[in-house]
């Protein structure tokens, strides 16, 4: 170790003994209240019907029952199914979370299920059209509500969508001050804002930096 580490990692040990170590936890403790909280997500894209050599044109999935067509039947040559996974990853509970998901240009929305953790956990499609109204026609966007979304909560919808040649992903938005983090990288991005915390609050106490 050279003359010039061991006068830094001596600096730290000061400072990490010292009372400039309460206004580190300060600082860490402040920063993991107020963050953008993340929410945690997965989509699975599972193919269920999709047009080729084997499924001509005239073999077509017939559609019955959808909510948006009640009654009626609906052809469709190419029908995939897209999973999304929501959980709360953040330190803070909601009341209620709405969300709205929308499919790419040339897609259509048939169809949707949910699935919640129980029955105090509520999750349903949300909409501002009145029973009168007509549904657009392509269907492309549809807002949820989950009441309450704590921490570590985890819903799940599953949405049918026909399309033209290829699936796409589904988009997710909301008005919500978060940020939708791909699970599985939600603890890494976590771990890096303790750090940059850590070293913010030392390099402001010290007035070195670290690099």
């Amino acid at each position: 170790m050279t003359p010039t580490q061991m006068w830094i990692v001596g600096l730290v040990a000061a400072f990490l003994s010292g009372g400039a170590m309460g206004a580190v936890i300060n600082s860490v403790v402040s920063a993991y209240r107020t963050r953008i909280q993340p929410i945690g997500f997965k989509q699975e894209i599972i193919d269920i019907v999709k047009k080729d050599a084997n499924l001509p044109a005239v073999a077509r999935l017939i559609v019955r029952e959808s909510p948006f067509t009640p009654g009626a039947e609906r052809s469709v040559e190419n029908l995939s199914l897209a999973r999304i996974t929501l959980v709360n990853k953040g330190n803070q509970d909601f009341e209620k979370f709405v969300f709205g998901i929308t499919v790419d240009e040339g897609s259509r929305i048939i169809d949707f299920r949910v699935t919640s953790p129980d029955r105090y956990h509520v999750m349903k499609a949300i909409t501002n059209r009145k029973s009168e109204d007509p549904i657009p026609e392509p269907l492309r966007e549809l807002d949820f509500k989950m009441a309450p979304f704590n921490r570590q909560d985890t819903y799940i919808v599953d949405i049918y969508f026909s399309y033209g040649d290829t699936p796409t992903s589904v988009k997710l938005s909301t008005a919500h001050p978060i940020r939708f983090v791909e699970l599985g990288l939600a603890g890494e991005k976590a771990k890096g804002i303790a750090i940059s915390v850590v070293k913010t609050a030392m390099e402001t106490q010290t007035g070195i930096k670290f690099g």
